[in-house]
């Protein structure tokens, strides 16, 4: 199965407290292909480089699932990772996401984790993907054993639903907006 990480870290992928969840899952669930992408880092090269964003794109094409990863911080997803998903729209790229899995892995200090959570449903539901609820934890949970076995069974639970294609019910309403003119 090929899953594509959107990293929404601002320290990239090495410093990030979150990737080190998904590296941990890459050795105990092994026999997947990651493709990881620091959008938050990248931003800038993403906003200017429209073969990068298309090469971004090209592998979520590609994938079985998408993750989005990130730390929280005090309700909100990192500003980098909200840019990556306004071009998206911008650009009208949100074909790219269609009929895609996704899940969300935060870490943070668990203060009002659901509304990003909420927010990265509504957006990948939006984009016209599956969205299976995230996972979050504190910074240095991974540490202990009972979140390691948390984060492992949460991992294969999503790619059981990724593989046996299960039906995810939409949570949210898409949102429909006229712009009213101003008089």
């Amino acid at each position: 199965m090929k899953f594509v990480v959107l990293n929404g870290s601002p320290k990239g992928n090495e410093l990030s407290a979150t990737m080190q969840f998904l590296y941990y899952l890459q050795k105990v669930v092994p026999g997947h292909d990651y493709e990881i992408f620091t959008i938050s880092k990248d931003i800038q090269r993403i906003e200017k480089d429209d073969a990068y964003f298309n090469q971004i794109l090209k592998s979520i094409r590609g994938c079985d699932a998408v993750l989005w990863s990130m730390p929280v911080f005090i309700l909100l997803v990192p500003s980098q990772q909200k840019r990556f998903i306004e071009l998206v729209f911008e650009k009208k790229k949100q074909r790219a996401f269609a009929g895609k899995y996704s899940t969300a892995f935060f870490t943070s200090a668990m203060v009002f984790d659901h509304t990003a959570h909420n927010y990265i449903h509504g957006i990948s539901e939006d984009l016209g993907m599956k969205f299976m609820k995230g996972f979050s934890a504190l910074t240095q949970a991974l540490e202990k054993r009972e979140c390691q076995e948390s984060v492992k069974n949460f991992f294969l639970h999503f790619i059981s639903a990724v593989e046996n294609k299960e039906q995810i019910p939409k949570a949210y309403f898409p949102i429909s907006w006229k712009p009213v003119p101003y008089k």
